[in-house]
Parts: structure tokens; C-alpha cells; sequence
């Protein structure tokens, strides 16, 4: 919840070997206005794959499997579900943190659109 607090408030902290490409990026995909965020404005996915953090990323060769990715799963059997984190099971309605009216000050401009 504090690392989407400060997405949507802007303040977004990056360790200090995150290079320069990689902070762009990252800020520019956490624009809090949709309308002004990389891949929605104007060109799509396109501003995002000619965006200078995939400088070198052939994307026809990636595409047509010329190329291997930078990160290749290890994948046991079509269900393997291994690469992804585990979470607890949904709280029940009773059980949940009561949404208040701060949270609603805070935070409820960010989901207008959806």
C-alpha cells in the first residue's frame, strides 16, 4: 500500500544503482494521469518499445524467436504456476479493513477512470 501511496502521490524513491534508462521508464509508466502516461499517449505500445531503456532490444528478432529474452522461466507443465508470488486468500467482507473517508480523500481521484 506505501509504494502505491507514493506512485499516486509522485514520489517515487529508486535505489541509487537504478540506472538513468530504467528511472525514466519506470516514471513514465507510473504517471498518475492516464492521459499523460507512456503508452497511452500518442503511439502506444510503440513510444514504449522505442523508449531508450529497450534501446537494445531487437523486437522482430525477439518476436520471431531469433533471439532468447533476457529472462526465461522455468516452466515444469502448462499449470505450473511456480513463477508467480503466493497470496493469502481474500478476506471475507467481514474481515477486511473498513475503506474511510481519509482513504476515500486520498486516494479515490486516482480510480475515477475505471
Amino acid at each position: 500500500m506505501r509504494i502505491y501511496e507514493q506512485i499516486v502521490a509522485g514520489h517515487i524513491r529508486f535505489p541509487s544503482a537504478t540506472p538513468p534508462a530504467a528511472r525514466s521508464l519506470i516514471k513514465a509508466l507510473c504517471t498518475v494521469n492516464p492521459s499523460e502516461r507512456l503508452g497511452f499517449i500518442s503511439g502506444g505500445s510503440q513510444r514504449v518499445k522505442e523508449h531508450e531503456f529497450f534501446a537494445s532490444v531487437d523486437w522482430d528478432s525477439l518476436y520471431y524467436r531469433r533471439i532468447k529474452g533476457p529472462i526465461i522461466p522455468r516452466v515444469d507443465h502448462p499449470a505450473d504456476t511456480g513463477n508467480f508470488d503466493d497470496y493469502d486468500e481474500p478476506k471475507a467482507p467481514g474481515e477486511r479493513s473498513i475503506y474511510t473517508k481519509e482513504m476515500q480523500h486520498n486516494h479515490e481521484d486516482s480510480f475515477k477512470d475505471f
